[in-house]
């Protein structure tokens, strides 16, 4: 249900939004394909964290992890734990794949670069090179 919510907020932004400006999408959007045919494909990056297992994602901020204490709620909360890791690396491979099948350039953020290391590489890659 949320994806329906997530592709109608990111339709009013585009609606508001000057074409050819930039636009971030963190998350939500786990269809990449699908927003490669609304905008060029060139206009999009995708940024991935290769060096994470799942498991170590939800558990690097307070708020993620979170997420997994609500599992205790659940009946057999390992099991659980467990089936929804395996689910959350099939979205990770299927952003991936849709990236590679869309001409989407991928930009794998290593656990050591700094943050302005990466936002070169991302500016460098939409061609925004003076404006870093």
């Amino acid at each position: 249900a949320a994806l329906p919510e997530y592709l109608s907020l990111l339709a009013e932004d585009l609606a508001t939004t000057a074409p050819g400006a930039p636009l971030l999408i963190d998350g939500g959007i786990c269809n990449p394909a699908l927003i490669a045919q609304v905008l060029p494909p060139r206009q999009i990056v995708c940024v991935a964290r290769p060096g994470l297992t799942s498991a170590e994602i939800w558990h690097e901020t307070a708020e993620r992890r979170s997420m997994k204490d609500a599992f205790a709620e659940l009946p057999q909360p390992d099991e659980m734990w467990r089936r929804f890791l395996a689910f959350d690396e099939q979205i990770t491979q299927t952003i991936l794949r849709e990236c590679r099948e869309s001409q989407i350039t991928v930009i794998a953020r290593e656990e050591t670069e700094s943050v302005a290391a990466t936002v070169h590489r991302i500016a460098l890659a939409l061609g925004l090179r003076g404006s870093v």
